[in-house]
């Protein structure tokens, strides 16, 4: 009897659980897609000098937690990611002057991914960056 209450009180805490998941829409899980492969991506590309945490090393390479740069320069982020970086910039009014390399093979989907995790995780956006914004910010970069 006991062993029926617990399967009937587990069968009802999964359909809940499973209501809940389909009522997301498309657009939100979509965002969480991207936020967890960007994660991944950025992990495998970026974080040897961003660090996993955003913080950057010291002054020799920027973070990007509460990076004001990434509000800043939100619009050229995709060229930044694909095509590297040279020259100072300055970010949270620290001067940084060592080259980032490129990513010529990220697809724009890939650089989308990292700008959604990036944006999500330290810039304070809910927003996924859309494949077709990416490609159409590089188009404009080069």
């Amino acid at each position: 009897m006991r062993q029926a209450c617990y399967l009937k009180f587990f069968f009802f805490i999964l359909l809940i659980a499973l209501l809940f998941t389909s009522c997301q829409d498309a657009e939100t899980v979509k965002l969480q897609v991207y936020i967890s492969e960007g994660q991944r991506l950025y992990e495998q590309k970026c974080a040897n000098c961003h660090q996993r945490d955003g913080t950057g090393l010291r002054k020799l390479i920027p973070p990007l937690a509460g990076a004001d740069y990434l509000i800043k320069y939100k619009n050229s982020l995709a060229c930044i990611v694909k095509y590297g970086l040279t020259g100072e910039i300055e970010v949270n009014g620290q001067k940084y002057n060592l080259s980032m390399p490129a990513n010529e093979g990220l697809s724009d989907r890939h650089i989308a991914q990292i700008l959604t995790y990036i944006n999500s995780k330290w810039a304070g956006s809910q927003e996924r960056v859309k494949d077709e914004e990416v490609k159409e910010r590089l188009r404009q970069c080069q």
